[in-house]
């Protein structure tokens, strides 16, 4: 069996926080107090899925913005938002 990238791993999650969101949603219908785990895999999906708004790389014992052509370089550090679910 093939092993999965990081790219088909990340995109299976997605998948099952999508699953487990409605899941919840319909036991929480039932049950209220059932509503943290709605939460809890909403802020999983809001992770999963964020962008970053930026990139810094460490130069010369500074963090310095890189521009938009630099943000895919390896040593590149991503900053997010917060995620709101």
């Amino acid at each position: 069996m093939k092993a999965l990238t990081q790219d088909e791993e990340k995109a299976a999650l997605i998948s099952l926080c999508r699953i487990e969101v409605k899941r919840w949603k319909n036991a929480a219908e039932a049950v209220s107090d059932k509503r943290y785990m709605v939460e809890l895999m909403e802020i999983a999906l809001a992770a999963l899925t964020a962008k970053p708004v930026a990139h810094f790389l460490l130069i010369d014992g500074a963090y310095q913005q890189l521009a938009d052509e630099y943000r895919e370089s390896t040593d590149a550090i991503p900053l997010y938002a917060a995620p709101t679910p």
